[in-house]
């Protein structure tokens, strides 16, 4: 008698769709961490830029309007090519430097002090507003804060910046007395 087994056994059918299992969880893995290495890296760009400007505020000479406010400010702003973060002084651009692509997005955010998981309102430039722009004046003498302007409206009560993308989020936290920033859990 002959037999005639043109199929595969249960075994067979489980090895493999075990191996197709193993293949996909890596590469959602891999997916996932380049993803958060965009986030990360962009709010790492974000960040240096930030101490960069206040530096740049502080050394720079002949830098201050009528009021005292620096001219020497970091701008968001996004391009079809993505979001940016450029520190200029007046009109000329200083530094130049590419935050991510469109996936990625930065919100100012204003945090109750006493309680930061109670945020009071949000500005997001980037991914869903290709037309909003932020700028974040630092004050020569101190290199504080003096000034945030979203679209040209003063936005100064804004005290964080909120990294979005695909991957896990970045929250920045600018102490506007100091000029400095940094990075919160």
């Amino acid at each position: 008698m002959k037999s005639n087994n043109k199929g595969f056994s249960l075994i067979e059918l489980i090895v493999v769709v075990l191996i197709m299992g193993i293949i996909a969880g890596g590469a959602i893995y891999a997916y996932n961490v380049v993803h958060n290495a965009r986030t990360s890296g962009a709010a790492s760009v974000l960040a240096n830029e930030l101490r960069q400007a206040r530096q740049k505020a502080i050394s720079v000479a002949n830098t201050t309007n009528d009021e005292g406010v620096s001219q020497v400010y970091l701008h968001l702003y996004t391009t079809s090519d993505g979001l940016h973060a450029d520190i200029y002084k007046d009109s000329e651009k200083l530094v130049e430097e590419k935050l991510g692509n469109d996936t990625v997005s930065v919100s100012l955010r204003q945090a109750n002090v006493t309680n930061p998981a109670n945020i009071i309102s949000t500005i997001t430039i980037g991914a869903t507003d290709a037309h909003a722009d932020a700028k974040i004046y630092f004050k020569k003498s101190s290199g504080a804060i003096s000034k945030i302007t979203v679209g040209g409206a003063d936005k100064s009560d804004m005290n964080e910046l909120y990294i979005t993308g695909l991957g896990e989020d970045q929250r920045i936290v600018l102490v506007k007395a100091t000029g400095r920033a940094y990075y919160a859990d």
